[in-house]
């Protein structure tokens, strides 16, 4: 199973120049071969093509290994093209977030959103990692459809809401991690996320439309000021 929270997180490298036809395995190779203490490559693709957008960060297992791989890694050739290579400017946990109080007493479900897995994890793991804080009755990742690749988020059920609630709590006194990675928790209610998008990689959320541009009948200012004329 993954390491518990307390295990040291991962240092970041933020690559970017490599093409954008080159696929995650053989990225993942080169990067692997060109410099030591790689845990993993997360490289995010266009929806509508699942080509590489052409940059990516590099987990390492220290910052030393880091450091020292920067050497490797910039200016590295990869096809026709060469790597630029720094360490990430946000540090991993940085971004994780939790509910606060107010959604706790508001809002708290059975079921949590958990977001920042990594794309390596499994349903076995996230659920072992959560079956401390009570019953789990079901766990979901989120995939892919053309690839079955994790979207690095997913749904962990607990049988009662108040095991939901002791997952939160104890995420607040010490971050639950999985796979070297903080995870970040919101309670789920069942309405999309404003980071989903649909086939054509919109988002599910339509701009704001004012009220009177929707009435029937209703004429813009512009043209009952040109009939007034």
């Amino acid at each position: 199973m993954s390491a518990a929270s307390s295990s040291p997180l991962p240092v970041s490298v933020y690559v970017e120049g490599f093409p954008y036809d080159i696929t995650i395995e053989l990225l993942e190779e080169t990067l692997r071969k060109a410099a030591k203490g790689v845990v993993e490559v997360r490289a995010p693709a266009f929806q509508d093509s699942g080509r590489l957008r052409g940059f990516a960060h590099v987990d390492f297992v220290d910052q030393a290994s880091a450091t020292k791989a920067l050497t490797s890694l910039d200016k590295l050739p990869i096809g026709a093209r060469f790597l630029t290579a720094s360490i990430a400017k946000t540090k991993r946990g940085e971004n994780v977030t939790l509910p606060t109080d107010d959604q706790v007493a508001t809002k708290a479900t059975s079921r949590l959103f958990v977001r920042n897995l990594s794309f390596k994890s499994t349903e076995e793991e996230l659920k072992y990692r959560f079956a401390n804080h009570g019953t789990v009755d079901s766990v979901r990742i989120v995939r892919r459809s053309d690839t079955g690749q994790s979207k690095g988020f997913g749904y962990v059920e607990f049988a009662r809401i108040e095991d939901a609630v002791q997952a939160v709590t104890a995420a607040r006194k010490e971050p639950i991690s999985l796979d070297g990675r903080i995870l970040s928790l919101d309670f789920d209610t069942d309405r999309p996320k404003r980071s989903f998008k649909d086939a054509q990689g919109k988002s599910v959320f339509k701009s704001k439309v004012p009220k009177a541009a929707k009435q029937v009948g209703v004429e813009p200012e512009k043209k009952r000021r040109k009939k007034d004329a």
